[in-house]
């Protein structure tokens, strides 16, 4: 009798030597003392009122019609080359590739050719399309578009870019 009674005692020691002699591994102490259903409730942050927009216009701002019709740097800003350009985006929205090249070309074409962002659009719908002579000449418009070094890296990188794609597809060694 004496000796159920001292198992009994040491139920958890046994249970424990029983788990690990079949190869049962204990999870962690932390793990046993877990706060299962406890939830946090996290607050949102209380929401901040916009700052009150000021009447008087500023002296470096460009005065134009409306607000909302300035063009973003880089983006061209002819209104005409920009309807050109909203509708090439339209056409690149809808998978006509085809024809948003085309359209993000003539936007900088109406633009005077000073517009980065059309021709850099060009340039990789024209590498998505395998149009490696339109992607090396739209590059080659960009250049002197390229205002710090940073950029000029970046064109030339470019140019680089659409010569080994097209020395791969083509099996062109001249363009290595």
């Amino acid at each position: 009798m004496m000796r159920l009674g001292g198992l009994r005692a040491n139920r958890p020691k046994c249970f424990a030597i029983f788990l690990l002699a079949f190869g049962l591994a204990l999870p962690a102490r932390a793990a046993l003392q877990s706060d299962a259903g406890v939830v946090d409730i996290v607050k949102p942050d209380p929401v901040k009122p916009d700052p009150p927009p000021s009447p008087a216009p500023q002296a470096d701002a460009p005065k134009t019609e409306a607000g909302a019709a300035q063009a973003r740097p880089g983006e061209p800003t002819d209104p005409k080359a920009r309807k050109t350009y909203t509708g090439a985006i339209d056409w690149e929205k809808h998978k006509f590739y085809n024809d948003a090249l085309e359209g993000f070309r003539k936007a900088n074409k109406q633009d005077g050719g000073r517009c980065f962002d059309c021709l850099s659009r060009a340039f990789a719908l024209a590498v998505k399309l395998g149009a490696y002579k339109d992607a090396l000449e739209i590059a080659r418009e960009m250049l002197p578009l390229a205002d710090t070094d940073v950029d000029r890296g970046a064109v030339h990188f470019m140019l680089a870019r659409s010569l080994q794609e097209q020395g791969i597809k083509e099996k062109r060694d001249q363009c290595f």
